[in-house]
């Protein structure tokens, strides 16, 4: 078999794994290779499909940031999550500008809302303290920062 038919093989499993889900480069080089195709080879059909536009890391992470916002997510827990997929840092970082005062806004919105509905899960709950520190836990695990959180703990008294 020579090399044409082996990167028209690459091409045909990248473009069945691209049609059942999105990805990123990252993620869909690593698929490839799980399937025992070569290295030069898979760099080649990701070059490919990006220039067919079938493969965009930008459009993917754009998607996953509006994914994860509708899932109550804070923008830590979304950085995290989004360089695990191997989307660049630079890229994370300027689709989420978080040091402009509108996103700042929307993230403490995003916080109230997730606190508010974990806070009436937690009404039982009668320690005060106890109540406090499992709100806290919650929201850092969702990615909401520090500041976000107290503040919206300060009033629970």
């Amino acid at each position: 078999m020579d090399s044409s038919d082996d990167f028209r093989k690459v091409l045909e499993k990248a473009f069945r794994l691209l049609g059942s889900r999105t990805s990123s480069r990252a993620i869909l080089a690593r698929k490839l290779k799980d399937r025992g195709f070569e290295g030069k080879l898979i760099a080649q059909a990701l070059d490919e499909c990006e220039r067919l536009n079938v493969l965009n890391d930008k459009a993917f992470a754009e998607d996953y940031i509006q994914s994860l916002h509708a899932r109550g997510y804070g923008l830590r827990r979304i950085k995290n999550t989004l360089a695990q997929k191997g989307i660049k840092k630079e890229l994370i970082d300027e689709l989420l500008l978080s040091d402009t005062p509108d996103e700042k806004n929307e993230e403490r919105e995003r916080a109230k809302k997730v606190f508010d509905a974990k806070l009436r899960l937690l009404h039982k709950e009668d320690d005060l303290r106890k109540r406090r520190d499992k709100l806290f836990r919650y929201m850092a695990s969702r990615g909401f920062s520090a500041d976000i959180i107290y503040e919206l703990l300060r009033p629970l008294k």
